[in-house]
């Protein structure tokens, strides 16, 4: 996060830099989730309880010219993540599953 922003500011530039994507974050994050950024985390190293926020998507222009978004539904999302990897963060699913359970709720 940089000086001054907020964690909703920061998720939705992280999402225009990473993703190419821009639009209106929900500033009420969805939950949060202890993320591990490196393997070896596993094992003793550093983790950081980090909110997610929810991006309705208005606008794409990856900025790298080999990316290619997959766009799906967030239960399709869960899908994909929990069997595309011997070993999918945890994190990553439960950020995705509590998506799906702010989408769903009236």
């Amino acid at each position: 996060m940089d000086r001054g922003e907020s964690p909703a500011a920061a998720a939705a530039r992280e999402a225009r830099e990473e993703a190419g994507v821009a639009g209106v974050i929900d500033p009420i994050p969805v939950t949060s989730v202890r993320v591990r950024k490196r393997a070896s985390d596993l094992f003793g190293g550093a983790a950081t309880w980090t909110p997610v926020f929810a991006l309705e998507v208005e606008h794409e222009r990856p900025a790298e010219p080999w990316r290619h978004p997959t766009w799906m539904s967030a239960a399709d999302a869960f899908l994909a993540l929990r069997g595309s990897r011997a070993w999918s963060p945890r994190w990553r699913l439960a950020a995705v599953r509590a998506t799906i359970e702010r989408l769903e709720s009236p």
